[in-house]
């Protein structure tokens, strides 16, 4: 009985020891906010399990980042436990603090493993749910509900999507972000057009129209889809399963899924202006490429339906499976799109570049919708008739082709 029981244990301690180093790629982090409503600020205290050579970072833009001293450990519950209070933030400001490993190199932001550092995005002066959860139990109230829950996997809606509208839905109830009216509050409290674009908008909002192209759920046939329709049997498109995750498992930028490389990207408001902007370092456009994949060349390119021209060595040619006709890549690793044509491409109207000023898929396209006017070619079956020859405003920044003239001055 006695070794039965020893055999038992072993056991048992091997099956949570597994389990607990498949958590452990990314490190939990506990975020305290020392919210002073008198002053409209939050003092930031982050807490984690102490590891020998632990360096902490804080970033505002993704570019310069400062070392914080972290405290010698305190002993916690048998453990070493790290604790550091940093910087008073402005509500609605965002910060961003990373927790670097000693065995941390520049390398790892070159792919998708998160073993040697952890980002930690803060928005005061509200928790985040999608991430500091593992200290704060009662932020899964936010998402699940145990014995009444309206949909599977215990959420709080009936589907994937009405769950995500509960925070981010029209006027933005939980969170600064309203996806579907594509706003955001920023650190004065005015509320401003969002940088991923909205899902429907209206004449109310920032944007003063609704929504003509978006990446509305429920989607039928998808543009450069290589099958005819998006959905899988018993699914359709949602915000979760196909562009985000709900738990803030990997470091990528706004929770989306990836796959070789980290998408990395760090949002802010630049002093003095009424807007968000972004700092891209590393975007993986296979994420895109999941379902727009005849828009999809080589990596961090996207396949624009033209003919192919043998001209352009540096765009190989690929048959293009619903029309027959070769086409070629408008390829996106050109280093410094400033430099095209001795200068003459500089974008006339800012637009998101990727780290080195290279040009990406949110470069011409906002991620969640646009209300620009001029519909074109888009190699797109709206109407579900078959034919792959309707026209759309295809999530673009600009009215008409102007996102094209924007470079292309001509």
């Amino acid at each position: 009985m006695r070794r039965f029981w020893w055999i038992f244990t072993i056991s048992f301690i091997l099956i949570i020891t597994l389990n607990f180093s498949a958590l452990a790629a990314r490190r939990p982090v506990d975020v305290m906010y020392n919210n002073d409503n008198g002053t409209g600020t939050s003092q930031i205290t982050l807490s984690w399990q102490f590891a020998t050579g632990d360096k902490l970072y804080r970033t505002w833009d993704g570019r310069t980042w400062t070392e914080i001293t972290i405290p010698a450990p305190l002993q916690i519950d048998g453990q070493q436990i790290s604790i550091a209070s940093d910087v008073i933030v402005p509500y609605y400001a965002n910060i961003y603090f990373e927790i670097r490993k000693q065995a941390y190199t520049v390398t790892d932001r070159t792919n998708s493993s998160t073993d040697n550092y952890v980002t930690i995005p803060v928005y005061p002066p509200l928790k985040n749910a999608h991430s500091d959860f593992s200290a704060n139990t009662g932020l899964c109230g936010y998402c699940h509900v145990t014995h009444a829950a309206d949909g599977q996997k215990l959420i709080r809606g009936v589907n994937n999507t009405e769950l995500c509208k509960i925070c981010h839905g029209p006027g933005a109830p939980g969170s600064r972000y309203s996806v579907w009216d594509g706003t955001t509050r920023l650190k004065d409290g005015s509320v401003v057009k969002s940088l991923g674009g909205p899902i429907a908008a209206g004449p109310t909002t920032p944007w003063g129209a609704d929504a003509t192209s978006s990446h509305m759920y429920g989607l039928g046939p998808t543009p450069g889809y290589t099958s005819p329709t998006i959905r899988l049997p018993g699914q359709e498109f949602n915000c979760l399963e196909q562009c985000h995750k709900p738990h803030a498992n990997s470091n990528n930028y706004r929770l989306l899924e990836g796959s070789a490389e980290t998408i990395a990207a760090w949002v802010y408001n630049p002093t003095g202006l009424a807007r968000e902007t972004a700092y891209y370092e590393t975007f993986d456009s296979a994420m895109c490429n999941t379902c727009h994949s005849r828009f999809y060349g080589a990596p961090d390119s996207a396949r624009h339906l033209v003919r192919y021209d043998p001209a352009f060595p540096e765009a190989p040619p690929q048959m293009d499976p619903y029309t027959n006709q070769y086409v070629y890549t408008h390829t996106a690793k050109i280093t410094d799109v400033t430099t095209w044509n001795g200068g003459a491409a500089v974008p006339s109207q800012p637009v998101p570049l990727l780290k080195d000023k290279v040009i990406f898929c949110l470069s011409c396209h906002y991620p969640h919708g646009t209300t620009v006017t001029g519909a074109i070619y888009s190699a797109y079956d709206k109407n579900q008739n078959g034919l792959y020859d309707d026209s759309t405003t295809a999530l673009k920044r600009m009215d008409n082709s102007g996102i094209c003239q924007n470079c292309h001055k001509k």
